[in-house]
């Protein structure tokens, strides 16, 4: 007859169960990883481009400094509230319709979104003190990204 040897029986299967929980542990940290990298991709893509778009308005007002006055916009607000304003001078609604296209939760319309806010100083009358703060929205996200770029433009 056939006696059974006394021993670790199953050990190898317990061994190879482990072994599958860390890898599955390792794959949900990637995973997890990736997901943060993307989300800070885009955060960074997000700043690069309202960088852009500020340092645009400014050197667009440095070009049309006759036309100084009709940036302002939203002078008399908060910047990152939502305002139903539309802006009357073109050049400023079509830079603010291309800044709706690139940022999240920036609309140039009236549906009450989040709106740039464009401040002239004009108490000095050799130069004109310029603040463009440009606020936008990621995707569920409770709190609203800001950039600010202040510039002195004389006359």
């Amino acid at each position: 007859m056939r006696t059974m040897k006394a021993g670790p029986a199953g050990f190898v299967l317990i061994e190879a169960l482990i072994a599958l929980a860390v890898f599955a542990f390792g794959l949900l940290g990637l995973i997890g990883l990736q997901a943060i990298s993307i989300r800070n991709s885009a955060d960074a893509k997000h700043r690069a481009d309202a960088a852009y778009f500020a340092n645009q308005l400014v050197s667009q007002m440095w070009v049309d400094k006759a036309n100084l006055a009709n940036y302002a916009y939203r002078s008399t607000d908060t910047a990152c509230n939502a305002s139903t304003a539309v802006p009357t001078y073109d050049a400023l609604n079509n830079w603010l319709r291309d800044l709706a296209t690139s940022l999240p939760g920036i609309t140039s319309d009236s549906t009450g979104s989040l709106k740039p806010q464009i401040l002239l100083d004009t108490a000095p009358v050799t130069s004109t003190a310029v603040t463009v703060t440009i606020c936008w929205r990621q995707n569920n996200e409770a709190a609203a990204h800001s950039h600010v770029v202040r510039a002195q433009i004389n006359n």
